[in-house]
């Protein structure tokens, strides 16, 4: 036994578009006639309509991910840079080169460090800054959180290379830079 589609008359005072939104015409303002009816099986389900436009969506996404894992892969190698050049200096270099002969060798390696540091931190800011507006994260606590740390790491940084006899900003640089990199997991995840 074959049933037939389902039909259903349109309601003469409405334009036809008006009518029946999920209509499968392409245009915008059809002038079917009030008298016409439409057959729903040929309908699509509810929300198709936007198939289209969400698969180029995804398509553009998709096309975008590469430039957004580069920019992610920047930010973690200057956090990578920042924090593990920290952990070399404090573990090795300092304990090797404590002496006071040796003093002038450490003051260079630390100053060294210490621009590519700024360098590290304007990577991180500009990489930072670009995932916040992408993936809308300028409201999130945490980023904000980090933010303020940021602030206060990057000041602190400067006032180190200024001042670089001061074992208590290594310290606090130190402990502030992992309070960074926990709170940007947070974030991540």
């Amino acid at each position: 036994m074959t049933t037939s589609p389902v039909r259903t008359p349109r309601a003469a005072s409405v334009p036809a578009r008006r009518a029946d939104p999920s209509a499968t015409s392409p245009k915008v303002h059809s002038r079917r006639s009030p008298s016409r009816e439409i057959v729903t099986s040929a309908r699509r389900p509810a929300g198709a309509a936007s198939t289209t436009s969400r698969a180029k969506f995804m398509a553009a996404q998709a096309s975008l991910r590469p430039m957004w894992e580069l920019v992610r892969w920047l930010h973690l190698v200057a956090m990578a840079f920042f924090v593990g050049g920290q952990l070399f200096l404090a573990s090795a270099v300092v304990p090797v080169l404590r002496g006071d002969a040796e003093r002038a060798h450490l003051r260079l390696i630390a100053r060294r460090f210490g621009y590519g540091t700024l360098g590290a931190i304007a990577v991180l800011i500009a990489t930072g800054a670009a995932m916040a507006a992408h993936f809308h994260r300028w409201g999130n606590h945490d980023l904000q959180t980090k933010l303020g740390l940021v602030a206060v790491v990057t000041a602190l940084v400067v006032w180190h290379i200024r001042r670089p006899a001061s074992h208590v900003l290594d310290g606090l640089i130190f402990v502030g830079s992992l309070a960074i990199v926990w709170l940007g997991v947070a974030i991540a995840h």
